[in-house]
């Protein structure tokens, strides 16, 4: 089993949480990290790291999720990564929550791996799409 760990600038993670809530049931323990202007990262990475022993100690392995590549939160995940056994997606969107909540029966590296190619026929060009539909295809998954 896996938790995981999502870390964003502003309320993102928090909201994407709540928005998983709206569509499915929560299988897996979600823990939400808020980044702010304010925000201390030692602080930040304090209560990160906290989480993550209490994860580990649990006998569970660790998934972090964060929003943009080299931002704060990937950057305050990515010092962690040579002391603590973690996972690290970043571009962290919706599908992918709701994929891992859903693959709790897999272990974390083949829940990882799974989301993040599921994730990817969920993003659309929007001309390419009004195109389709303008030939008659209203399936999306073309």
């Amino acid at each position: 089993m896996y938790s995981i760990l999502l870390v964003t600038h502003g309320d993102a993670s928090r909201a994407l949480l709540e928005s998983m809530k709206l569509i499915a049931t929560q299988k897996v323990d979600i823990y939400p990290f808020c980044v702010y202007q304010e925000t201390k990262i030692e602080e930040l990475t304090e209560k990160i790291v906290k989480t993550v022993d209490s994860i580990i100690a649990a006998g569970n392995e660790v998934i972090c999720l964060t929003d943009i590549t080299q931002g704060t939160p990937f950057n305050v995940i990515l010092s962690l990564i040579r002391s603590k056994p973690l996972i690290l997606i970043s571009g962290v969107n919706l599908e992918v929550i709701l994929h891992l909540n859903a693959s709790c029966s897999l272990n974390a590296n083949e829940a990882a791996k799974a989301a993040v190619e599921a994730s990817k026929p969920a993003m659309y060009d929007l001309d390419i799409l009004k195109e389709l539909i303008a030939n008659g295809n209203n399936n999306c998954q073309s």
